[in-house]
């Protein structure tokens, strides 16, 4: 996946119909600006009260797909403390029948409750896990954005869907293309 991404933040009212304009990447004033949409982004979701929340908590079903066709539906439970953790429980009981999968930071397990095994996560499985934070834009608005090396600038407007805008916020990480 690419380390490279544009957010789009949805402020509270999007402008009508305009000719689409890219904001000049070399203009000092679009990097404060990008900021500055970033923190209205942050205040619309309850500003500081929303920085406070470390730990989430989700419950659901979800339904997996096997070549196009839904299977049996699980129960999950997922856990998220911020800033890289994350334990999500599929299927019901004690042993069998249940998955857990839990990441720290640079580490994580795997609990198959069929097959009875507890495994360290792949380097793989890690890695991906990490670079999902880096689009998650949770972690993007707690405190990805302010990471050393990332650069945040208004980027322009763009047609969200037919006859209306949104500004965008280019968010480049350290090491993309």
């Amino acid at each position: 996946m690419h380390k490279y991404f544009l957010a789009l933040f949805l402020l509270l009212l999007v402008a009508p119909s305009t000719f689409a304009q890219r904001a000049d990447p070399r203009d000092p004033k679009n990097e404060q600006q990008g900021i500055d949409l970033i923190k209205a982004a942050i205040a619309a979701r309850g500003g500081e009260a929303y920085l406070k929340f470390k730990t989430i908590f989700a419950n659901g079903t979800y339904s997996p797909y096997d070549k196009g066709v839904s299977t049996v539906p699980k129960n999950f439970q997922n856990w998220i403390v911020y800033p890289d953790r994350d334990r999500t429980e599929f299927g019901k009981g004690k042993r069998k029948d249940r998955i857990i999968q839990v990441n720290s930071g640079n580490g994580g397990w795997i609990y198959d409750g069929d097959a009875e095994t507890l495994k360290d996560q792949s380097p793989k499985q890690i890695s991906d896990f990490l670079e999902g934070l880096e689009f998650d834009i949770d972690h993007v608005l707690r405190d990805g954005w302010q990471k050393e090396g990332v650069k945040v600038r208004f980027y322009g407007r763009e047609e969200i869907r037919p006859g209306e805008r949104a500004d965008v916020v280019e968010i480049k990480l350290p090491n993309s293309s």
